[in-house]
């Protein structure tokens, strides 16, 4: 890994500094030395030596590659992971995990109470799933093999009479699942048609004990109206991962101690991070020996270069 890193780094400054004039004419062998030299590098130094060679981004191969066709895209998202963080973002909520921690830290615990923190029962609640990709299949299994929960969902295509059969999942229309579920965890990808489907009319339809969590995309849920929603008792909590305008996090969710908030953190597990970085590496290696990324993103790009 650190190899790769190295070289990939090295290349990666030659590729975005600025193309000097008449580098499209440098000799392409320049391309088979430089790599070969490059490639089984374990030395920065040596990597900055060979770079003193192309001064100002003169390496004509890279010159020649046009830099939309090197866009990159994740394979098959790590559902695993995605769920995973959807569910601790869920119990969290339900439980009301941080706002008694902070409680707890605020040097405010000084006796016990029956109704101390008293908050939703996961297990053999009505769990909506909203998106019935990879991901959602993922949060839905969990919920019904491990929480014996009762599965709804919406999507825009149901699932197969199997698919449903095997996690007991049923499909309503989105103001149905809005109504019915306890707790809804929201896995739709980003889009004009999506931007906003939660929104303050969704909201009301919501029970005034049950969760939203979001680990979708910022844009899908109205968070504006969904502070707002919160703060009126429309429901009892939310677990966000993703936000409006991230890194910035609109101020009225910030103030509500009903609300957990992690900073984009569904990937973050260290197998899948490191995953990414490899994935990341091995299509700019691959782009810039073989001319193609192995995940183009607009692949149709790539027949005009």
């Amino acid at each position: 890994m650190r190899r790769k890193v190295c070289c990939v780094l090295a290349l990666a400054v030659a590729l975005f500094a600025p193309t000097a004039r008449g580098a499209a004419q440098t000799d392409s062998s320049a391309e088979i030395t430089f790599w070969n030299s490059v490639k089984d590098s374990r030395n920065p130094a040596e990597i900055s030596a060979y770079l003193d060679k192309y001064p100002n981004g003169t390496f004509a191969p890279l010159a020649k590659i046009r830099l939309e066709s090197l866009k990159p895209k994740s394979p098959a998202p790590p559902t695993e992971q995605w769920a995973a963080i959807g569910f601790a973002l869920l119990l969290a909520t339900a439980r009301r995990v941080t706002e008694s921690e902070h409680f707890l830290r605020a040097g405010r615990w000084t006796h016990w109470a029956y109704d101390m923190f008293a908050g939703a029962d996961v297990h053999g609640a009505t769990l909506g799933v909203l998106g019935m990709g990879r991901i959602g299949q993922a949060i839905a299994r969990r919920g019904a093999l491990g929480f014996c929960m009762k599965v709804v969902y919406h999507n825009r295509s149901r699932l197969s009479e199997a698919e449903e059969a095997a996690i007991g999942a049923r499909w309503l229309s989105l103001p149905e699942l809005m109504a019915q579920a306890d707790h809804l965890v929201i896995v739709v990808p980003y889009s004009a048609a999506t931007h906003h489907l939660v929104g303050p009319a969704q909201l009301a339809l919501m029970k005034p004990t049950a969760t939203l969590t979001n680990i979708a995309r910022g844009g899908v849920v109205d968070d504006a109206a969904l502070a707002e929603a919160l703060k009126a008792g429309q429901l009892a909590a939310a677990g966000l991962d993703v936000f409006e305008g991230e890194p910035q996090v609109h101020p009225a969710l910030l103030t509500l101690p009903n609300v957990v908030l992690t900073p984009h953190i569904a990937s973050a597990s260290l197998a899948t991070r490191r995953a990414m970085a490899e994935l990341a590496a091995d299509n700019l290696i691959a782009a810039l020996t073989g001319g193609q990324p192995l995940t183009p993103l607009n692949p149709e790009v790539l027949a005009k270069a």
